[in-house]
């Protein structure tokens, strides 16, 4: 990155989103006793951390790929296969809120007042309904990978013919 403000709003992302896992990471440990008690409440946790987790790889990611490109000034083969990750982690990231939710949902209302089939309508409502714009965000990753791919191709049939 070669502008000193877009390295700085990256850092900024970045310190957010360990923070953010570090207070997960507190908070599963500060609850262990809890969590002895309610186990569905730890795994609601571990899929809460596993989101920051997530988020930083993508995030990572992402900077390793800005980072390279700055440095070599050219697109190689592998950057397009790193932010078709980025868009596989987005599809998981759009999936496990979901399964939070719902585990959030269930520690706080009893299991037995609600049937399997109401828990399993309101958990696709959820992925399907709650989270279109992560929908919409995941596919415009594979989208613009694509984009990106394509247009590598056409840079280099023209930097041969030149």
């Amino acid at each position: 990155m070669k502008s000193l403000k877009s390295k700085r709003i990256f850092v900024l992302i970045c310190i957010a989103l360990s923070l953010s896992a570090l207070a997960s990471i507190y908070m599963l440990v500060q609850g262990i006793n809890n969590y002895q008690l309610d186990i569905l409440l730890f795994w609601v946790m571990v899929v809460r951390l596993m989101t920051m987790g997530i988020l930083l790889t993508m995030s990572l990611s992402l900077w390793k790929i800005v980072k390279r490109y700055t440095e070599k000034s050219n697109w190689e083969p592998q950057y397009y296969q790193k932010v078709r990750q980025i868009g596989f982690w987005a599809i998981a990231l759009t999936l496990f809120n979901p399964v939070f939710e719902m585990g959030m949902f269930i520690t706080i209302e009893p299991l037995s007042k609600y049937s399997t089939d109401f828990l399993l309508g309101r958990f696709l409502l959820s992925i399907v309904m709650e989270s279109p714009g992560m929908w919409v965000l995941s596919l415009s990753i594979f989208l613009f990978a694509e984009l990106l791919q394509v247009a590598n191709q056409v840079k280099t049939e023209n930097e041969s013919f030149i």
